[in-house]
């Protein structure tokens, strides 16, 4: 959430629970960070030591997950004693990065680490354009046909 600091990180993974089971696989892994924080690089550089952690090659994963928590409003963050780096020009970074991104649309600017490609996100192709969250749309199976069919039935409006 905007304006907040995180003081855990945690990373998740796991392969599918519908294969056999000694193709399964899952891990967890979590740190405290030295002090909460809202920077993102910082966040994707502790992230990307735990994944390395927790990954094992050879697995086909299903899903993974990152988690914050321990949140505080960034207002309230207190600064190392041992803090070395300059905090205000990563804070300024960070605006920057996000009011580039809030002019340019989503993804103008990304790190390195989020990757060029994102298969995961074909998925929403696959949607429907009405979409269950329209209200009027109803769930539809017609068992009368050869194979059943699944649509959306929309009310008529008289």
């Amino acid at each position: 959430e905007d304006g907040m600091t995180a003081r855990y990180l945690s990373v998740y993974m796991r392969t599918s629970r519908h294969i056999p089971r000694e193709s399964r696989y899952s891990a967890s892994g979590e740190m405290a960070l030295p002090v909460p924080t809202d920077c993102t690089h910082d966040l994707i550089r502790e992230a990307v030591g735990i994944t390395r952690r927790i990954f094992r090659d050879g697995f086909q994963y299903y899903k993974a997950a990152i988690f914050l928590s321990d949140l505080t409003p960034a207002a309230e963050k207190q600064i190392s004693l041992f803090e070395t780096r300059d905090v205000n020009r990563l804070q300024t970074l960070m605006r920057t990065l996000d009011r580039i991104n809030r002019a340019h649309g989503p993804g103008a600017l990304q790190y390195a680490a989020e990757g060029l490609e994102k298969p995961w996100l074909s998925r929403k192709k696959s949607l429907s354009s009405a979409g269950l969250e329209a209200s009027n749309a109803c769930p539809a199976i017609s068992v009368d046909a050869p194979r059943p069919l699944l649509g959306f039935v929309h009310p008529v409006q008289g």
